[in-house]
């Protein structure tokens, strides 16, 4: 058994800047056309995998003797002034442990004093080599002085795996917030080399809104640049975040506007119910470059679109609650709708039933439980922002605003909604 020393190479804290910094390298050197199509939180979620650091743990009670045998040793009789021959005890203890390994070569923000710590390490075995010397007469008394030279090796061992586990534990919940920054930045370097950065964006031009709804739907103006026809990385339109938040926003207003008038819709169906919401985004939304009167237009019985360029950029839902059963075939709709990288969508549920907090629980943990969810990005008592991979390319996601409006009876109070 050959030991060596460990947590001689520096501290932890420069290895760990170190590692960060080596993202940011590897982020930097990934080509763009293979960084550009990975989604974001797909990419964080693959750099922090890769960068975090498994705390060092120590085994205490599965250790083992790997050998214990009887040695003799030279020991000088002062008394005599000779060397004489005593009998004594060497072992070599092995205890497992697991964790990363380069965090055996640096030292924690808070260390085990002065300790000299040597072991070898022999597959997933730190190996302790200890004597005893001379052996006790007794039996009892020779286990006693093993139990102590155990714990003698070991209890440093624990106490500085403990250390470097608060480190470990620091770096590691930070980790996200250095790396999603990281790739945003990459992320922005690659599309202004590629001439995108904005440019795949569908801008919304808001009309002049009704006089009779100008208060309530004020718009701003939304300008950006048209879509680049010659990037190397693909060229795929999108809908603009503050547009797509503009868009939702017009429907939670003509949701609202249902809500306080329960009786008037009572017995409307999903059809009629999406009319009304055409009509109010026709009338706020134009969408720049298309001549078309019209930039929301309809599809089957219950949905909402605006194309560009022969395909659907954005489609809203509108469904009366019939129980849980029928999200997953309405997201299925959805997405069967869609082939850009970055769609946005909305599911509209409009809900008859007394109990409608359970009813958006219920909602929103159905589409969780779609084969294709990826995550949640918020959520409320009556809404969920949720992204769904298309299937067959996890590349391209879809973000699908989960939405409920509750249809009470005209008699129920409406102030009771849980919001």
């Amino acid at each position: 058994m050959v030991a060596r020393r460990y947590f001689e190479k520096g501290s932890l804290h420069q290895f760990t800047a170190a590692r960060v910094q080596r993202m940011r390298d590897d982020l930097r050197d990934m080509d763009a056309d293979r960084l550009l199509p990975i989604p974001v939180e797909d990419l964080v979620e693959r750099l922090v995998t890769k960068y975090s650091l498994a705390p060092l743990t120590i085994d205490g009670d599965a250790k083992r003797f790997k050998a214990v045998g009887e040695h003799t040793y030279e020991h000088e009789d002062t008394f005599f002034q000779s060397m004489v021959r005593v009998a004594g005890i060497r072992a070599v203890l092995a205890v497992p442990f697991a964790g990363s390994r380069e965090l055996l070569d640096y030292t924690p923000s808070t260390s085990v004093g002065m300790h000299r710590f040597e072991t070898s390490i022999e597959d997933n075995d730190m190996c302790f080599g200890l004597e005893i010397r001379p052996v006790p007469d007794d039996p009892q008394d020779a286990k006693t002085a093993l139990d102590r030279a155990v714990e003698r090796a070991l209890e440093p061992w624990i106490r500085q795996a403990a250390y470097i586990a608060i480190d470990v534990q620091q770096y590691n919940a930070g980790l996200p917030e250095q790396v999603r920054p990281a790739i945003e930045r990459r992320r922005a370097e690659a599309l202004r080399f590629h001439g995108l950065l904005g440019a795949l964006d569908i801008p919304l031009e808001p009309r002049d809104p009704p006089p009779t709804l100008a208060v309530a739907l004020t718009q701003r103006r939304i300008d950006l640049p048209a879509v680049p026809k010659t990037a190397k990385f693909a060229d795929e339109p999108r809908l603009d975040a503050r547009a797509y938040e503009e868009i939702l926003d017009r429907l939670r207003l003509m949701g609202q506007v249902i809500e306080r008038s329960p009786a008037a819709f009572e017995k409307i169906g999903e059809e009629h119910l999406r009319f009304h919401f055409l009509v109010i985004l026709n009338s706020l939304f134009g969408l720049e470059g298309t001549a078309s009167g019209e930039t929301f237009s309809v599809a089957g019985k219950t949905d909402i679109l605006i194309r560009w360029e022969g395909k659907v950029l954005f489609v809203a839902e509108c469904k009366v609650w019939t129980g849980a059963k029928a999200v997953g075939p309405a997201i299925d709709q959805l997405l069967s709708y869609l082939t850009w990288r970055d769609s946005k969508t909305a599911l509209m549920f409009f809900v008859r039933q007394a109990d409608f907090s359970k009813v958006m629980g219920d909602a929103i943990a159905a589409a969780k439980a779609h084969p294709l969810f990826k995550r949640a990005e918020r959520a409320s008592a009556n809404e969920a922002r949720l992204v769904f991979s298309m299937a067959g390319d996890t590349t391209r996601e879809v973000t699908v605003a989960v939405i409920g409006f509750w249809l009470k009876p005209a008699s129920a109070n409406i102030a009771n909604r849980v919001t």
